[in-house]
């Protein structure tokens, strides 16, 4: 029984797992957008991204919180609202991610946006 546990825990311990989350400030490159200085969330699993949160403060009061999910391509897709497509691109350095942009595109006219984030101070 005491060789059975033992195995048990050596197998249990030679798995690594790593998830992380890495949170980043993330400031606009263009001044002219009405997003204002957010804060974005990169949470990765066995390194690769799982999912990206970014809550993001605009010029007119609200806080919109957009949560992309990694699993083929950072995309958010919403129930309610079909009329647009939103993704995430986040572009490395050699260790932290260094730079967000944002896509907004509607899907019943030529409407889009492109919101480019520069991310700083990432732990």
């Amino acid at each position: 029984m005491k060789r059975t546990v033992l195995s048990l825990a050596l197998i249990a311990l030679s798995v690594p797992v790593s998830a992380q989350v890495v949170e980043c400030r993330a400031i606009p490159a263009d001044k002219d957008t009405d997003l204002l200085e957010s804060t974005i969330r990169i949470y990765t699993y066995e390194e690769e991204t799982h999912s990206i949160f970014v809550e993001a403060p605009t010029n007119w009061g609200d806080t919109l919180p957009y949560l992309f999910d990694c699993s083929d391509t950072c995309d958010m897709l919403l129930v309610y609202d079909e009329e647009y497509e939103y993704s995430i691109d986040v572009t490395y350095g050699t260790v932290w991610p260094r730079l967000a942009v944002m896509e907004t595109v509607s899907t019943i006219d030529d409407f889009e946006i492109i919101d480019t984030f520069i991310l700083k101070d990432c732990r």
